[in-house]
């Protein structure tokens, strides 16, 4: 059951509307409910969701440009091209 989220959800809410790009970072002990957090807000929206995973730096930049159908050599390219293509589609 999803409860208690009623105010995480609302920021989340009013942190997504809008034309310009932000980075939320979601952080917490396993199991407290970020990916549900997530997906719930994600809920009716286009999205891309991406979750990090516990691996290389090189590993990580290879797995999210596949995600995005691209490649990327470090994260300040990965950023820019978020910001390039955020008014397309906005990634969760």
């Amino acid at each position: 059951m999803f409860v208690g989220r009623k105010k995480d959800l609302r920021f989340l809410d009013e942190n997504f509307i809008g034309h310009d790009n932000k980075l939320l970072v979601i952080y917490g002990h396993k199991g407290v409910g970020k990916s549900s957090l997530m997906l719930r807000f994600a809920d009716n929206k286009d999205y891309s969701y991406y979750a990090a995973r516990p691996c290389s730096e090189t590993e990580q930049l290879l797995q999210w440009g596949a995600e995005l159908g691209t490649e990327f050599f470090d994260f300040n390219a990965v950023f820019s091209h978020i910001n390039k293509n955020g008014n397309e589609k906005k990634l969760i």
